[in-house]
């Protein structure tokens, strides 16, 4: 499990440290992204045989915004079910037979890798965890219309180019040290990164609602992969704005969504995987109260607004194994804290829901969505609060004095010779 949160002031960022092993959590996701296979799409891109694998045969990057808007009609493809979904699966099932835990850390430890293995030897040689003989991957989502684990092409490219961004920032496997948590914060500007694809697409002047949803589920996609060193940053306050700032980003999709009469399921619905992806950024942020809780700033009280909108538009949240459970504690925290939102004022526009309170000048701000630190999620609007988030979270290049949010300063690849021997251990 990852340590706990610490503040900055707690943090020595240059300490000389050697790396830290990964959690169980950990082995559990590496285990799954082994041995991928490699296939070739019909535009020419080598693509991993199953769409979860973290190895890969091309090193450039697709550009987020070029891969989204080349997408008119989505055209989904099935996917293997993630190792990681098999075994809490596993884990669910020897709960239920009144498994009990006595055992220490280490002990625990050797028999998760026991059941990791043991699912390896189910699978095929070639494969990862859960992509056998009857392997899903790449298959026409529309000849398979009760897979649930299916993602668009376009989203897909862009989730591979998040995972390549991961690996060129992880100290780790470059046996490296450049100091504690370079890792998290090389993860944070790989979020930045997905942002910023985020509110370029959104900021065009007719935002596609079929572009915008492929953006969103390749972050949903990463959010549930190996995140482990980001939840062990020291920068609390900074990851719960994070947090904070996706729930905007997904609340403002599905507005968009709604507006193009768009958020619907069913075999006729245009976004095949709509429940999917709801419930991935679901999970992502049970991982984050589950690890350190609520900062107090509200950051994990959106999901139930997704829920809420999800409900009333018919839309049934589900995939993961538990997800399910986790979206009806949601409910009823929706019908126990009740909404300001009335039928009549909601989906009124594109990036806001909801009455809100009204600043004294009679126009709306994000700090108008707060009782004391808390954020209530009675309204949002992406363009005021990503530019707060740019502004509180930019940072400033020594040289130029430009101002930049993302980028690649945590690529490891663009280190030179010098810094490479420097760091590594």
């Amino acid at each position: 499990m990852a340590r706990p949160k610490r503040t900055l002031a707690e943090a020595d960022p240059n300490a000389k440290a050697p790396a830290a092993k990964k959690a169980a959590a950990g082995k559990k996701m590496e285990s799954a992204t082994k041995g991928t296979k490699s296939a070739t799409s019909k535009d020419g891109t080598s693509v991993s045989g199953c769409l979860l694998g973290l190895s890969f045969d091309r090193e450039d990057v697709v550009d987020p915004a070029q891969a989204s808007k080349k997408v008119e009609a989505p055209a989904f493809l099935t996917m293997c079910r993630p190792g990681w979904d098999l075994l809490v699966e596993k884990e669910k099932t020897r709960e239920a037979s009144g498994w009990e835990d006595v055992d220490s850390d280490d002990n625990d430890n050797e028999e998760e890798q026991e059941e990791i293995e043991e699912v390896e030897d189910d699978s095929d040689d070639e494969g990862p965890i859960g992509c056998s003989k009857d392997c899903m991957c790449n298959k026409p989502a529309k000849d398979h219309t009760d897979w649930i684990w299916i993602i668009t092409e376009a989203g897909f490219k862009l989730f591979k180019q998040w995972q390549i961004q991961a690996g060129k920032r992880d100290q780790g496997a470059f046996e490296m040290h450049v100091y504690n948590d370079f890792t998290a914060y090389g993860l944070t500007e790989v979020m930045e990164n997905q942002l910023l694809a985020f509110d370029k697409e959104i900021s065009k002047k007719s935002p596609s609602p079929i572009a915008l949803w492929s953006v969103l589920e390749s972050i949903g996609m990463f959010l549930t992969q190996e995140i482990e060193d980001w939840y062990g940053g020291d920068d609390s306050d900074g990851m719960a704005e994070m947090v904070m700032i996706f729930g905007t980003m997904v609340l403002t999709t599905l507005d968009i969504l709604r507006e193009h009469n768009m958020l619907q399921t069913g075999t006729d619905a245009p976004i095949k995987n709509l429940p999917l992806i709801l419930s991935l950024f679901i999970l992502f942020v049970e991982e984050w109260k589950g690890i350190g809780g609520d900062m107090g700033k509200g950051e994990t009280y959106w999901p139930r607004e997704v829920v809420r909108i999800s409900d009333k538009n018919g839309v049934e949240i589900k995939g993961p194994v538990g997800v399910e459970d986790t979206v009806k504690k949601l409910r009823e925290e929706v019908e126990e804290n009740g909404s300001e939102i009335s039928d009549e004022d909601d989906g009124k526009d594109k990036a806001t829901s909801g009455d809100g309170k009204k600043s004294k000048g009679g126009k709306w701000t994000p700090k108008d969505d707060y009782e004391g630190e808390e954020r209530q999620w009675f309204k949002w609007d992406w363009k005021l609060e990503f530019a707060a988030f740019y502004k509180d979270h930019r940072k400033q290049d020594e040289y130029t004095g430009k101002y930049f949010l993302g980028g690649g300063h945590h690529d490891i690849t663009k280190f030179s010779k010098a810094d490479k021997k420097r760091y590594t251990y």
